[in-house]
């Protein structure tokens, strides 16, 4: 794959192994001294680390990778290790990797999902693919949904009355800021890409619950989610088709 797109790069993927039998206990991604920063770590790493009487090893697996391959780096290693709290391995990590931590802690509004609803959302993850574009295909996917979304904003602005938006009109300005954030990230490549199609379908699917409660607004931004739906459905759809040719 052609990296030449300016892309920032210097993320790893790291293991820290019991020293004697070199069975890994955690696998991390990061950058800079993450790696080794013993502090700021969950209690069952602590209680680990206290268990082998602080004799681990800190394995870099590989280096100088864009975030999103060290996600998807992250993710394979967890899946081929498994996970004490499952029963399918070793490591003490609590989510599956990668960009989407399904049932982890929320630092952000503070919940944790029921482990139901998170083994659903997992088995629903696991469940779809998406394309993996190639960075110039990846640079032009983005930036067509970065414009449409302006648009879009632009029309939602101009109908709006600021301090004095209904719930729905609110839960459209979240659309459309969630749409943009995530296409920026996509073109870093700062979310793997099926991490990216995941999400991009969830907001998607947002966007009918928001057409539902639309009753007596006004009709420009109701024209707004239905034309972004629209436009959503037919990325989505793309991401979704099977590649052909050679990769």
């Amino acid at each position: 794959m052609d990296d030449s797109d300016d892309v920032e790069r210097g993320y790893y993927v790291y293991l820290h192994c019991d020293r004697k039998t070199r069975i890994p206990f955690y696998v991390g991604k990061g950058k800079g001294r993450r790696a080794y920063d013993f502090v700021e770590r969950q209690p069952e790493w602590h209680e680990k680390v206290k268990s082998l009487a602080g004799t681990f090893d800190v394995e870099i697996v590989e280096n100088d990778l864009t975030e999103e391959a060290a996600y998807d780096l992250e993710r394979e290693l967890i899946r081929k290790h498994g996970k004490v709290a499952d029963g399918t391995g070793t490591l003490l990590n609590v989510t599956d990797g990668g960009s989407l931590d399904f049932g982890e802690l929320s630092t952000e509004i503070g919940i944790v999902l029921p482990p139901k609803w998170a083994e659903e959302m997992r088995a629903d993850y696991e469940s779809k693919s998406y394309r993996k574009l190639r960075p110039q295909e990846r640079k032009a996917f983005s930036e067509s949904l970065t414009k449409k979304i302006k648009e879009f904003r632009d029309r939602y602005e101009k109908r709006v009355v600021e301090d004095k938006e209904t719930d729905f009109e609110l839960d459209v300005d979240n659309l459309l800021w969630g749409v943009a954030n995530l296409a920026n990230k996509y073109a870093k490549r700062k979310i793997s890409s099926k991490d990216f199609g995941y999400e991009l379908e969830e907001l998607y699917e947002d966007t009918e619950s928001y057409l539902e409660d639309a009753k007596d607004e006004k009709a420009e931004i109701v024209a707004v989610v239905k034309e972004c739906r629209a436009f959503l459905d037919e990325k989505i759809k793309y991401l979704k088709e099977p590649v052909t040719g050679p990769s």
